[in-house]
């Protein structure tokens, strides 16, 4: 098996170098011995077997990151399968274990259909329908070669049999994160290695989607809250250091989760996020042209919200305090960290209610009937302080 995210195919073959100059076909050849299979990138057009050897190629017939381009060679078998969609359209599924793997594989693999359903329902249709979806067995854990999707997950739900929900919710991470990349990295894709956390953000805040879709809403809520245990918070987001791409995942998808509150609801923001997809699908995008794209379309979104995440090591402050004043409660807040401009979208609980009261670097103030009045962790990311 070959990965290499960063570099890419220009390591083995002559390919562009950067992530933006995408050829709109790639054809495969691999001349190998004759009792192994390869499986590579997109559609079978032609498979040879001689007495030695064997010639296979394979053919992706969309746009394709050369860091998504892969060889997989090995003992493998092709367990064919469909999605049947509403409209009665059809994808092709394919599956390639290894051969002493194929029993697990096609149980592990009932996760597909369910998933991928729910994926078209959140981002639009499955974006390479002519190569069709397959995964193939490999030695590393995974990685989201188009139209090859790596999985080495040992056909176990979890992270390497670990649960990386970390509230217990029963699915095989590596397939839903990697298979997700095809719609955010391989369809929608990063313009330069600096622009690499909005798909890696967006990848990860697809697996909120499908446990919401899957689960229920609750549980997706207490899904991407319990992503906080993983963020560091050392480095920013958008600095030169490797450091900074642990939080790529999990504190870009907080961010994404918070951005959302600003849609005037759920349904709309959902439309806004299928828009998006539709709007890049099929081409590389940078964070200035994400940013500018949702400040065009999101009531009071400013370009100092995604940078007070992406630019700063420490996420937002929020200060808050509470007196009694005439009766009532007084809630003096603001976020004490917080750039020229930024905004940060606030619910706050009460015994009865929730009210919006959004926060920025000015004080601000509001009443309140009830004393124990407090500020929403679960729907927006940020630090309480109060003293």
């Amino acid at each position: 098996g070959v990965t290499c995210q960063h570099s890419g195919a220009q390591l083995w073959w002559p390919a562009p170098e950067r992530y933006s100059d995408e050829p709109s076909l790639t054809t495969v050849t691999c001349i190998y011995p004759n009792d192994l299979f390869f499986k590579g990138n997109g559609r079978l057009v032609a498979d040879t077997p001689g007495l030695v050897s064997r010639s296979t190629t394979w053919e992706v017939t969309y746009p394709i990151n050369v860091y998504g381009i892969t060889l997989n060679i090995g003992d493998y078998v092709n367990v064919e399968d469909s999605l049947v969609r509403a409209d009665k359209t059809v994808l092709k599924l394919d599956y390639y274990p290894l051969k002493y793997n194929k029993e697990k594989a096609i149980k592990q693999f009932s996760q597909v259909k369910p998933m991928l359903t729910c994926f078209e329902r959140a981002f639009g249709k499955y974006p390479f329908e002519r190569d069709g979806y397959s995964l193939v067995e490999t030695p590393y854990y995974g990685m989201e070669h188009q139209g090859a999707i790596a999985y080495g997950n040992g056909y176990v739900n979890g992270y390497k049999a670990v649960d990386y929900s970390g509230i217990n919710l029963p699915f095989d991470f590596v397939l839903i994160h990697e298979s997700a990349h095809e719609w955010f990295a391989n369809s929608v894709t990063a313009k330069n290695k600096t622009d690499f956390w909005l798909q890696e953000a967006l990848c990860t805040y697809a697996e909120m989607m499908y446990v919401e879709c899957i689960f229920g809403p609750d549980k997706a809520l207490a899904y991407i809250n319990a992503k906080k245990r993983l963020v560091k918070n050392k480095v920013a987001i958008l600095s030169d250091t490797s450091a900074g791409s642990i939080d790529m995942y999990a504190k870009g998808a907080l961010m994404i989760h918070t951005l959302s509150q600003l849609s005037p609801s759920p349904e709309a923001w959902k439309k806004t996020v299928k828009q998006f997809v539709a709007h890049f699908s099929y081409k590389s995008v940078s964070t200035k042209e994400m940013i500018n794209w949702f400040c065009k379309r999101l009531p009071g979104l400013k370009p100092e919200f995604f940078y007070q995440y992406l630019q700063h090591a420490e996420i937002p402050v929020l200060e808050y305090s509470s007196a009694q004043e005439k009766g009532r409660w007084k809630i003096k807040y603001r976020v004490s960290n917080a750039d020229h401009g930024f905004t940060l979208p606030l619910t706050w609980l009460e015994s009865d209610k929730a009210s919006r009261h959004d926060a920025t670097g000015e004080w601000k103030v509001f009443y309140s009937d009830d004393s124990e009045i407090k500020p929403d962790e679960s729907r927006s990311y940020f630090k309480p302080f109060k003293p």
